[in-house]
C-alpha cells in the first residue's frame, strides 16, 4: 500500500486540555452547538429498517450484521423505537467508551435505549468528518472519562454530558476534504483485509479437510477401503474399526456422572481454576479468562475433575462436540458441567481422538444431534453414542504426527495473515486520528 505524503498545519493551542494543539484555523466547538438530542418515536408498525450500532462498524441495518453481532436481541415489538434519518449520531450511551457511535447513513429505528442526535441547522460541519471524528480513541477516551457509573459495564453517557464536549471543527471545505480522503483510503485498507480474512477462512477450511480425510482415510493411499458403517465417517481403511466414544475409556464414568473427587482441586489464594466452554477451542485450549471460584462455591456446585493432559469435550455451542487437551501447566482444576472428560484406555492416542473431533464432517453429524432454542446443547448419552473412526495404536501415532505438522504449517500462515490484519487495523485507527485532528494535513 502506497503511504500517503504526509504535510503538516501549522498549529496553536486549543484552549482544551484533552485536545492539546490544533491547526490555526480550525475551531473547537461544543456539541451543543451542533447538535440536538431528538426523540421521535415510531408506531407498533413501521414501514422503516431496524438498525443496530457497534463500535465494530458504527450503525448497520440490523439484519446485515446478526451473524456477526450474537448479543443482539429480538424484540417481540417494535413500538416505542426510537426513529433516526440519516446522517443522524446514533449512540448506545452504555457503551459510547467503547466507542459504539456513528453516523447512521440510512433511515430507520434504533432501540429506545440509543441516544439519537441531529445536526442542528446552522451547525458548520459535514456529517461524514464527524462519523470518523467520534469513532477515534481519543474521542472514546473522554466520552469514559464523562460517563456515570461505578464500573465500566455500568458506566452511562449521558446526552447532556455528551452535548457539553467539545469537538474539532475544521472549516467545512476541510471537513469534506478530509471525509472523501478517509472513505478513500480506508475503502482501500478494508479491502484488503477483506481479502485476507477470506484467504484464512480458505485455510480453515483446508485445514478441517485435511483433517478430516487423514482420520478417515489414513496415510496409506493404496489401503484396501470398506464402509464404516457410519454416514459421517464414510469409507474407512479395512483394518480400521468405528467405535462409539463411550468404549474408548477404561471407565464411562467421566461421561455420565459429576466428577471425580478422588482428590481435591488446587486451591490458591484466587480460589479454584475453572474452566468454561469458552476455554474449549476446536483441536486447541483457549487461553482466555481467569475465572476462580471460591471453595464455598465449590462445595455447592456439580464440576467435574480435569487434570493436565486430560481430554475435555464441550456438550455447548457450536461446533458441539468439540474437544481439546489440557494444557501440562495447569494442576488439578475444575470444569463446568456442559463438558466432559474422556480418559481413554491405553490403545487410544487422545491426540488422535481430539483430531477426530475436530474435523468439519464431525462437527456437522453433532450440530444435528444437538437441542436448544438459545444455547445448542448436545446429552452426555447422545455424546457417548456417537461412533468415531479407530486404525490401530501404532498408526493413531503416524497420523498425529503427520497433522501435527501439516497443521502447524498452515497455522502458522494463518497467524501471518491475522498479524497483518492487526496491523492494518491498527494503521488505519492511527490514520483517522491523526487526519481529523489535525496531526496530518490531507488537503
Amino acid at each position: 500500500m502506497t503511504m500517503p505524503q504526509t504535510r503538516h498545519y501549522e498549529m496553536k493551542d486549543s484552549g482544551v486540555e484533552w485536545i492539546g494543539k490544533m491547526p490555526i484555523g480550525w475551531k473547537v466547538i461544543r456539541n451543543k452547538a451542533l447538535f440536538e438530542e431528538v426523540n421521535e418515536r415510531c408506531g407498533a408498525s413501521p414501514n422503516l429498517t431496524l438498525l443496530s450500532v457497534s463500535e465494530y462498524y458504527g450503525v448497520a441495518p440490523r439484519a446485515e450484521k446478526i451473524a456477526e453481532d450474537e448479543m443482539l436481541t429480538r424484540a417481540e415489538s417494535l413500538e416505542g423505537y426510537k426513529i433516526c434519518h440519516k446522517n443522524d449520531i446514533v449512540m448506545n450511551i452504555m457503551l459510547a467508551w467503547k466507542r459504539s457511535q456513528g453516523v447512521s447513513q440510512y433511515d430507520g429505528i434504533v432501540s429506545p435505549a440509543y441516544c439519537v442526535f441531529r445536526r442542528k441547522d446552522d451547525a458548520p460541519i459535514d456529517m461524514r468528518y464527524i462519523h470518523y471524528l467520534i469513532r477515534t480513541d481519543r474521542y472514546a477516551d473522554e466520552y469514559k472519562c464523562h460517563s456515570t457509573g461505578i464500573i465500566d459495564s455500568r458506566l452511562r453517557l449521558y446526552p447532556d454530558k455528551f452535548l457539553a464536549l467539545e469537538s474539532h471543527v475544521p472549516p467545512l471545505s476541510e471537513q469534506t476534504a478530509i471525509a472523501a480522503y478517509l472513505d478513500e483510503k480506508c475503502a482501500t485498507i478494508d479491502a484488503i483485509i477483506a481479502e485476507a480474512k477470506a484467504s484464512i477462512e480458505e485455510y480453515k477450511s483446508w485445514k478441517a479437510s485435511v483433517i478430516f480425510e487423514t482420520v478417515t482415510k489414513g496415510l496409506n493411499p493404496y489401503a484396501e477401503m470398506k464402509d464404516s458403517g457410519v454416514e459421517w465417517i464414510g469409507e474407512i481403511p479395512r483394518a480400521w474399526s468405528a467405535k462409539r466414544i463411550k468404549t474408548l475409556a477404561l471407565s464411562s464414568r467421566s461421561l455420565f456422572t459429576d466428577g471425580d473427587w478422588i482428590n481435591s482441586p488446587d486451591i490458591s489464594e484466587a480460589g479454584i481454576r475453572y474452566f468454561t466452554t469458552g476455554n474449549i477451542g476446536q483441536g486447541y485450549f483457549k487461553e482466555q479468562g481467569n475465572g476462580y471460584i471460591t471453595t464455598e462455591t465449590f462445595n455447592r456446585l456439580n464440576c467435574t475433575m480435569v487434570h493436565a493432559g486430560d481430554l475435555i469435550i464441550s456438550r455447548l455451542n457450536e461446533p458441539i462436540g468439540r474437544a481439546c487437551i489440557i494444557p501440562g501447566h495447569y494442576k488439578d482444576c475444575i470444569v463446568a458441567v456442559d463438558n466432559v472428560i474422556l480418559r481413554p484406555d491405553d490403545g487410544y492416542n487422545k491426540k488422535y481422538l481430539m483430531y477426530c473431533m475436530s474435523s468439519d464432517r464431525y462437527a456437522e453429524y453433532t450440530a444435528l444431534l444437538a437441542r436448544g432454542t438459545t444455547m445448542h446443547r448436545i446429552s452426555r448419552t447422545q455424546l457417548g453414542n456417537i461412533f468415531l473412526p479407530i486404525p490401530p495404536s501404532s498408526e493413531q501415532a503416524f497420523i498425529v504426527s503427520y497433522l501435527d505438522e501439516k497443521c502447524a504449517a498452515i497455522d502458522d500462515v494463518i497467524a501471518e495473515k491475522e498479524e497483518l490484519i492487526g496491523e492494518l487495523e491498527n494503521y488505519k485507527k492511527s490514520l483517522i486520528f491523526e487526519v481529523v485532528t489535525g496531526k496530518r494535513r490531507v488537503c
